[in-house]
């Protein structure tokens, strides 16, 4: 048996953990809209995604300034961190 990377009680520690919650963004910057650097448009991205979640959304797809789709973003384990109690 090869040896791995976790050790047994770290790998029962991960497993047991509970689910952390968390944002993912993922696009691509090789296209026209991120020629020069991919700063400007960036910051546009960031904040459109900030927009979005201002206005209740959990996530959504990416499009640059040209409209075209380049990655998406999600709010990952959202409601099991930030769940209401219900009322007794």
């Amino acid at each position: 048996m090869e040896p791995t990377h976790l050790t047994d009680a770290t790998f029962l520690q991960e497993i047991e953990a509970p689910l952390m919650a968390q944002i993912r963004i993922q696009y691509q910057i090789d296209n026209a809209s991120f020629d020069e650097t991919p700063l400007p448009e960036t910051k546009r991205i960031l904040n459109e995604i900030l927009e979005c979640i201002r206005n209740g959304s959990l996530g959504g797809l990416i499009q640059d300034l040209n409209g075209n789709g380049v990655g998406a973003w999600v709010i990952e384990g959202h409601d099991e961190r930030y769940a209401t109690k219900e009322e007794e």
